[in-house]
C-alpha cells in the first residue's frame, strides 16, 4: 500500500513540472516532457519490482528478525533511488 502511496505522490510532483511558467521553460530551467515521461515510467517499474519483492518476502515468511530486516532494506533502497532519480531529474550531479 505504501508504494503505490509513493508512486502517486511521485506522479503528482512530475505532473506539476508540467505546468512551469513560460518564462523558466524559455530560461531552460523547466523540465522537458521526453524526460518527464522517462522518469515516469522508470518509477512504475521500480515501484512495481519493489512491490514485488516486498510481496515475495511476505510469501517467503521468514522467521521475525529477517523480515523486519529485509523489509526495511526494501524500504530504504527505494527511497534512495527515488532521491538519486530526483535529484537527477532537477540537474544534479550524476550519482551512477
Amino acid at each position: 500500500m505504501k508504494t503505490s502511496l509513493s508512486l502517486i505522490v511521485f506522479m503528482c510532483l512530475a505532473v506539476f513540472g508540467l505546468f512551469v511558467s513560460p518564462s523558466y521553460a524559455q530560461a531552460g530551467i523547466a523540465i522537458s516532457i521526453g524526460g518527464l515521461l522517462n522518469f515516469l515510467i522508470y518509477v512504475i517499474i521500480i515501484c512495481v519490482v519493489l512491490w514485488l519483492i516486498w510481496w515475495l518476502i511476505g510469501y517467503i515468511n521468514p522467521p521475525e528478525p529477517f523480515n523486519k530486516f529485509l523489509r526495511i532494506a526494501v524500504v530504504v533502497v527505494g527511497v534512495l533511488i527515488l532521491i538519486i532519480m530526483l535529484l537527477n531529474l532537477a540537474g544534479a550531479v550524476n550519482f551512477r
